[in-house]
């Protein structure tokens, strides 16, 4: 069984050639440890509530009253963020 490969044509292996060319330029002198790459994330402590897929199982003829079965929830719930960066030369420490 053969390879899967990207059929390329003439032009697009030239244009590739010339993209690797402004590339390798670009990143001429050591430019590319100037990269400083971040992310953040929003981390929620109460799960939400889906009521179309979240089902609260339990009948009354148990013994269980209709009070048990309320899902109780705050309008804004707690959270938090977590921020980091790294660079070729390392990494900053979280932030939260």
């Amino acid at each position: 069984m053969g390879r899967k490969a990207q059929l390329l044509s003439d032009v697009n292996k030239k244009r590739r050639v010339e993209k690797g060319k402004k590339i390798r330029e670009r990143f001429r002198d050591s430019r590319h440890l100037d990269i400083f790459l971040t992310d953040e994330k929003l981390f929620s402590v109460e799960c939400s509530l889906n009521r179309q897929n979240d089902r609260v199982l339990c009948s009354t003829s148990k013994g269980i009253s209709p009070v048990a079965r309320i899902v109780k929830r705050t309008q804004k719930p707690a959270s938090a963020m977590v921020w980091g960066g790294i660079k070729a030369t390392g990494r900053t420490p979280r932030v939260h």
